[in-house]
């Protein structure tokens, strides 16, 4: 069997051009990876993105037969493109459209939700009727060099405002040579010049120092020829220039040395401030205190006996004035007392008195006994509010003798005297072990009853109402708190529900006057009360301290 010597030379050289093709399309991947690039092909005749590398599609966080899919045409490709970038890309194509080729740039949106910056440019084909057929575009992430122009523009911007806005300027300046490197437009406009005016004043004259003061020139010469020598890192220095229309104004300059060479400084970063308006205010306040003095010395003896005299007025109207407030003060808290703490054992006798007669309708005599065991011990309250109220208009106390006392059993005391309408309500109250504290008895009850019928009254529509009552410990300090899970207090009211007559709910009976009540009975035990509620619908916490000294 022979073989065609021919035939295999054509063998090798097709063998030899594929390998030279897949080496050169490897070699376009990692470019088109590394650069973060892509190219694609359009057929416009029939609509369709007919093919695209597999960096075009990474751009997009697809594989190509994704992309391919989800830009099966104009239209669908278009999707991608920011809604607020649309416009500007339709309008941009179209204009440079005649010239055979486009450049644009837009924001798009990967498959992952990520907005991203392309640069796309395209090479157009036309028919003999000047119809686009055939797009080659490749396109590249841009998105970092985009958002490190902008940082670069925003920082340049906010650099020019914090000169205009604090007077300064920054200059750089090379010291071997003398001859600045850099001036900032605040430099510039501090010496009443544009930046390019500056530069060529500085360079007709042979002097950076050319605008500086005749009478400051001498000085600060040596100050700058020591901060070279001698290598400081620092350097500052206040002096005079004279602007180009005569005015004179004083500079503030701090430097600091960036290079340096055998010792000597070689390059400085320095920035000036005007301090025309600071120099001219201590001179004038300097007038204003000599001037000052001289009045203060003549009017004090004045003065002295004016305040003697005003102190011994003061003291008599203080006299007056806290005299006053003590008896506004006795009349409010009996006032309060009158209408707020007098209708809870009224509230109860009707509760009970509801309930009475349905036990007598059912015939029930043990709960009718009950009922009217409760009745009684309502009454009992009155009489001794009443009894308490007529002793508090002769002395004025809201607090008695303080006696050690269990604070678990004075709340099961308060839970009696809401029991109606816990009852009512369905609500289940919890009460843990309490430790003993040094208290008014009577006004602590009305602490935790005023706490209860509260709680009650903004159950909302709980299906399961609970109250907690208990203690627990806060930097060595005891903090009781009755806890609901009710409808709960926005933060915004936490610290208006203390207030006198304060009501977040006007459809919810109640006075306003309860929490009030409750937090002048704390506060004259020497402790602290306050509000948590996460809001609406989770609840309410009331916590409160007593002094335990």
């Amino acid at each position: 069997m022979s073989v065609n010597p021919d035939k295999i030379s054509s063998l090798e050289i097709d063998a030899a051009v594929i390998e030279r093709l897949l080496q050169q399309y490897e070699l376009l991947d990692a470019t088109e990876l590394i650069a973060n690039m892509g190219h694609c092909r359009w057929d416009y005749h029939n609509n369709q993105l007919i093919s695209c590398s597999e960096g075009y599609a990474r751009i997009f966080n697809m594989n190509v037969d994704e992309i391919l899919a989800v830009q099966s045409n104009w239209e669908s490709s278009l999707e991608q493109i920011h809604p607020e970038d649309r416009d500007h890309y339709l309008e941009t194509y179209y204009s440079q459209q005649e010239s055979g080729h486009y450049t644009v740039e837009y924001r798009f949106r990967r498959n992952d939700g990520k907005t991203r910056w392309l640069r796309e440019v395209g090479m157009l084909k036309y028919d003999d009727d000047r119809n686009v057929v055939d797009a080659f575009a490749i396109i590249q992430d841009v998105t970092e060099r985009v958002v490190h122009e902008r940082d670069l523009e925003d920082q340049q911007e906010l650099a020019h405002q914090v000169e205009a806005i604090t007077d300064l300027g920054y200059f750089i300046n090379d010291e071997e040579i003398d001859e600045f490197l850099y001036v900032s437009e605040g430099y510039a406009r501090i010496h009443g010049m544009t930046v390019d005016e500056f530069m060529r004043h500085v360079e007709a004259t042979g002097d950076n120092l050319a605008p500086v003061h005749a009478e400051d020139r001498e000085r600060l010469l040596a100050e700058i020829a020591s901060y070279i020598e001698n290598g400081d890192d620092n350097f500052e220095s206040e002096y005079r220039i004279v602007r180009p229309d005569g005015e004179i104004i004083w500079l503030r300059e701090r430097s600091k040395s960036r290079l340096k060479k055998k010792g000597r400084v070689k390059l400085t970063l320095g920035v000036v401030q005007d301090i025309t308006e600071k120099r001219n205010y201590e001179q004038n306040l300097q007038q204003a205190r000599d001037s000052l003095e001289a009045t203060v010395t003549e009017r004090t003896q004045q003065l002295a006996d004016t305040i003697a005299q005003l102190k011994q007025e003061v003291g008599e109207r203080e006299a007056v004035s806290s005299e006053l407030e003590s008896k506004n003060a006795e009349l409010e808290r009996f006032a309060y007392t009158v209408s707020h703490d007098l209708k809870t054992p009224l509230v109860t006798i009707k509760g009970f008195l509801g309930l009475l007669e349905q036990d007598l309708d059912a015939n029930d005599l043990g709960r009718v006994k009950q009922d009217m065991e409760k009745l009684n011990q309502a009454a009992d309250t009155m009489g001794q509010l009443l009894e308490e109220l007529l002793e508090l208009s002769r002395i004025g106390r809201v607090v008695g003798d303080l006696v050690t006392c269990s604070l678990t059993r004075i709340a099961h005391q308060a839970i009696q005297m809401t029991e109606a309408k816990a009852f009512e309500l369905g609500a289940e109250i919890v009460v843990e072990n309490m430790p003993e504290m040094s208290v008014d008895r009577m006004r602590l009850t009305e602490v935790y009853q005023n706490l209860l019928e509260n709680a009650l009254k903004f159950m909302g529509d709980q299906s399961s109402p609970r109250i907690d009552i208990g203690s627990t410990e806060q930097n060595g300090q005891h903090c009781f708190y009755v806890r609901d899970n009710g409808i709960g207090i926005a933060p915004e009211y936490h610290d208006l529900v203390f207030g006198l007559f304060e009501r977040l709910n006007v459809d919810i009976e109640g006075t306003g006057v309860g929490l009030a009540l409750v937090k002048r009975i704390i506060d004259v035990h020497g402790g602290i009360v306050w509000v948590e509620s996460k809001g609406a619908g989770q609840g309410t916490a009331v916590f409160f301290t007593l002094s335990e000294s």
